[in-house]
């Protein structure tokens, strides 16, 4: 994907909203979330539709291809829930630490059995945002 890291101009962004292809995902997206009865992919398609109207104010795409690559994107739930899925598995200890290397090389979210983990993912990368920011109030 290629896209540009300044703002478009007006013009631009009219041009992009005006294109074909762009009229014809947007409507194919609100006929979807107008007619389906399936729950699920109605919530899925309305996503889309917000994201489509999100990202098409901000970035310019060389291609449709592109365009839907970005929409097909996992968002931050999805990975987060992800995440927390392989910790449940619990392979080795079923908790997580979001910490920074012991090798000084980065930051690291695992699985591990030391004090502080927890189990839940979130909680983890919480914890670690406090211990970065300094605040050890929980």
């Amino acid at each position: 994907m290629s896209a540009n890291n300044k703002e478009p101009n007006t013009e631009t962004v009219q041009a992009l909203e005006e294109s074909e292809a762009y009229l014809l995902i947007k409507n194919n997206l609100e006929f979807i979330v107008a007619n389906c009865t399936s729950k699920i992919i109605k919530e899925k398609t309305q996503e889309t539709l917000d994201n489509l109207n999100k990202i098409s104010n901000v970035q310019i795409f060389d291609s449709v291809e592109a365009l839907v690559e970005e929409l097909n994107k996992p968002t931050d739930t999805e990975l987060l829930d992800f995440l927390q899925e392989q910790t449940n598995k619990a392979v080795y200890t079923g908790t997580v630490v979001c910490r920074d290397s012991i090798t000084g090389r980065g930051w690291r979210l695992l699985e591990s059995s030391v004090e502080d983990a927890v189990p839940d993912v979130r909680q983890a990368i919480i914890n670690y945002m406090k211990k970065e920011k300094g605040d050890k109030n929980d």
